[in-house]
């Protein structure tokens, strides 16, 4: 099987679609996300979800970006605020840090 040219799109049995940009395969809304925020969205951060729920919708007013809330990001947030409170009880303990 030959190699897929940069802008072949398929759509994947989970129901999203992809095109290959730069030799790699894109989730397309991915891309319409980039586009509309002008910069690639932080999968660290953002997640990129259809509005209505439907992957096959890819009208950029039915993408959004939406902020990641618990997991992982969550998990270290409450980590660092507990640190905060114990490294400041370990100072008014006169411990130096």
């Amino acid at each position: 099987m030959a190699a897929r040219p940069d802008g072949y799109e398929y759509v994947a049995a989970n129901g999203y679609s992809y095109r290959k940009v730069n030799g790699e395969f894109v989730l397309i809304h991915h891309l319409i996300a980039a586009e509309q925020l002008g910069r690639p969205h932080d999968k660290a951060t953002e997640r990129v979800v259809f509005k209505d729920n439907n992957r096959a919708n890819l009208d950029p007013s039915n993408i959004e970006v939406v902020q990641k809330v618990g997991g992982k990001n969550k998990r270290i947030e409450t980590l660092l605020v507990r640190r905060a409170a114990i490294d400041e009880e370990l100072r008014e303990l006169g411990h130096v840090i």
